[in-house]
């Protein structure tokens, strides 16, 4: 089950959950309760935290059936505001042919995380050099 948050073409704005499906996306905010009206955030933490709980009402909905189809939705970053963004050499080729080293980690900027499509704005007192 892939996790997502999207936007409707009828509502942008407003990110829901959803699982992607073929050809769309299965809308799960209904198996929420109360957190369906958390921010995206929040929401998709309580997602992260109770999702034995939910995922057999997850399950039930995607088989459902029901999804939004291609072109009626747009893919937002799954978590907006992650706390940190770990990443390992290892996932790179290039770097995993190299000699190892004792840390293989670096830490990517949680301020340049968004969804699938989405243009990375910088700010306007950044020099392009």
């Amino acid at each position: 089950m892939k996790l997502c948050l999207f936007e409707t073409s009828d509502a942008p704005g407003d990110q829901r959950l959803g699982a992607v499906v073929d050809g769309g996306v299965a809308e799960l905010t209904a198996a929420l309760g109360d957190a369906a009206a958390l921010p995206p955030q929040a929401r998709m933490e309580a997602v992260i935290d109770g999702f034995e709980g939910l995922r057999g009402a997850f399950e039930r909905i995607i088989t459902g059936g029901a999804s939004h189809g291609d072109g009626s939705f747009r893919l937002r970053a799954p978590l907006p505001r992650p706390s940190k963004i770990l990443c390992c050499i290892g996932n790179y080729w290039e770097h995993a042919e190299r000699e190892p080293r004792p840390l293989n980690m670096f830490l990517k900027s949680t301020d340049a995380f968004i969804g699938p499509g989405d243009t990375i704005v910088l700010p306007s007192t950044t020099d392009p050099w």
